[in-house]
């Protein structure tokens, strides 16, 4: 089996993901469940193509779904990473470098492949706010949010205010362009 595609993830844990079953051993049945048969969805994959190579080679082709920030749980000790969607991808000690931690966000307990238990309109800031961030690749180290709901960015030894959460996308594209300097 041969993987291509994956930044997060090791072979491994795609390998088990996508040979689920007691015929997986077998390359054509694999290729052919894959192409006409509607299987559960992997939770971390946004889509996948398999290929067979040869008669004994699978090739998987995926994207993974993007992280967009996490939070720590401090209830299990790990750090709940979510996608665009707001639900939750994977928990883990890990910290994974290009991805912003949150704080300032209660959240007491997370399933995993569900979404974030925090209230709607919070939860509806905090994506619009990580994926401006990320379409503009401008993602920082930390994002904290303060009582008055006003985001706090951090880079390094910079902290840039962000003030309320009106015309976010605009002020994110301003700071794209002010950041360099």
């Amino acid at each position: 089996v041969k993987i291509e595609g994956n930044v997060f993830y090791d072979d491994k844990v795609i390998v088990d993901a996508v040979l689920n079953d007691e015929y997986s051993w077998n390359s054509l049945y694999v290729l052919l469940k894959y192409m006409f048969v509607d299987t559960e969805e992997i939770p971390f994959i946004e889509d996948m193509e398999i290929k067979l190579s040869d008669p004994q080679t699978i090739t998987i082709e995926l994207h993974e779904k993007g992280m967009l920030g996490y939070l720590y749980i401090s209830v299990i000790g790990q750090n709940a990473y979510f996608d665009k969607d707001g639900f939750v991808v994977e928990t883990s000690t890990r910290i994974i470098e290009s991805v912003p931690m949150i704080s300032g966000i209660t959240c007491d307990e997370v399933v995993l492949y569900e979404k974030l238990p925090i209230e709607q309109h919070k939860l509806k800031q905090i994506l619009t706010l990580t994926q401006s961030l990320k379409r503009a690749e401008i993602e920082p180290d930390s994002i904290q949010f303060e009582v008055t709901n006003a985001p706090i960015l951090e880079y390094e030894d910079v902290k840039v205010q962000m003030g309320s959460m009106e015309l976010m996308t605009q002020k994110v594209e301003r700071l794209k362009e002010i950041l360099p300097k």
